[in-house]
């Protein structure tokens, strides 16, 4: 029983440190996404186009890992998720999986193309759709946003 206890507070040690780099990384790629979109291929501050799609792809990469993550820790059994997905009943929930796996596809196309070709229209699909995801994580966060509330004051 008691290595139950002790496995299930890991659990949520775990969630509440993947939540916060969650909100640290997010911002980083929400805006570093607008600024692509904005500069069309312009530098900004100085900085080129290269290395704000650099950074953008990297941490979109790491936000990608923490989502899977985040997911894995929540859904526990990695082969169940797609009966749980299957059978939940929110539709925003499931639209907002849908979006990330768009926005996540396109990405994973678009970091190659940029690579050999620069920037490419899948590039602009891309961010139009990473732009409705960001909106429905934040939308995520918002309806969950009272239990890392609730974290945040018993630390």
């Amino acid at each position: 029983m008691q290595q139950y206890r002790s496995i299930a507070k890991m659990n949520k040690t775990h969630l509440s440190i993947c939540n916060k780099s969650l909100l640290l990384v997010l911002p980083i790629v929400v805006a570093s996404g607008i600024l692509l979109e904005c500069l069309h291929g312009k530098p900004f501050c100085g900085i080129g186009c290269a290395a704000w799609t650099s950074l953008h792809a990297i941490s979109a990469i790491l936000l990608l890992a923490l989502i899977v993550w985040h997911v894995k820790l929540n859904w526990k059994n990695v082969g169940d998720w797609y009966n749980r997905f299957r059978q939940h009943h929110a539709k925003g929930f499931k639209c907002t999986i849908v979006v990330f796996l768009l926005t996540a596809a396109t990405g994973l196309v678009c970091v190659p193309q940029w690579l050999i070709h620069g920037h490419t229209g899948i590039g602009g699909v891309h961010g139009k759709i990473g732009f409705v995801f960001a909106v429905l994580i934040l939308w995520h966060i918002k309806r969950h946003w009272q239990w890392f509330a609730g974290k945040s004051r018993k630390q």
